[in-house]
């Protein structure tokens, strides 16, 4: 059974997201930032994850967001 609230669509990558354990990745202004899944938000364009890193708070789209690689740190997100 999946801890994850929402159903994986074709559209999002094929991983279980855990809030509050599971470190993503996303791209930004081409720099790669890694942060914590601590909500995940249902918008009209689709689930959103709100993330924590090191500079603070930001939602990313889950569709932009890819499983962090072991032993990853959470960094510095966009300002």
């Amino acid at each position: 059974m999946s801890l994850n609230m929402f159903p994986l669509l074709p559209t999002h990558p094929p991983y279980t997201v855990v809030v509050g354990t599971t470190l993503v990745t996303y791209v930004w202004n081409h720099i790669s930032y890694t942060g914590l899944v601590s909500t995940i938000l249902e918008t009209n364009t689709g689930p959103k994850f709100l993330l924590t890193h090191t500079g603070g708070t930001k939602y990313v789209p889950r569709k932009d967001c890819s499983l962090a690689a072991a032993g990853a740190v959470m960094t510095a997100g966009p300002p």
